[in-house]
């Protein structure tokens, strides 16, 4: 049996907005969005790209990081993703000293 994961994910939308939510399949939900058949807020304000996900074990774990994520102001946000995409965090894993 397999585990199905959860992501959180940050979505750029129309007006510089950021939109926050939790799936178990981001670019489906993206597409739902888009389409206008996702949350309220995107279709008032268009998604445009998905900026960020990160990874949970269940839904549960994915809920309570959508909800401190939500906490954050949207430069918060945005700094969250940044770090996410440096360079620095992109390289492989240091090894690990004896």
């Amino acid at each position: 049996m397999s585990v199905k994961r959860w992501y959180l994910y940050i979505l750029e939308c129309e007006g510089e907005r950021l939109y926050t939510g939790i799936s178990t399949d981001v670019e489906s939900r993206f597409e739902a969005h888009v389409k206008g058949t996702g949350a309220k807020f995107t279709r008032a304000f268009k998604p445009l790209a998905i900026l960020y996900r990160e990874e949970h074990g269940d839904r549960a774990s994915a809920s309570a990081a959508e909800a401190r994520v939500k906490t954050l102001s949207a430069a918060e946000k945005r700094a969250l993703i940044a770090e996410a995409q440096s360079p620095a965090r992109k390289r492989s894993p240091q090894r690990k000293r004896p």
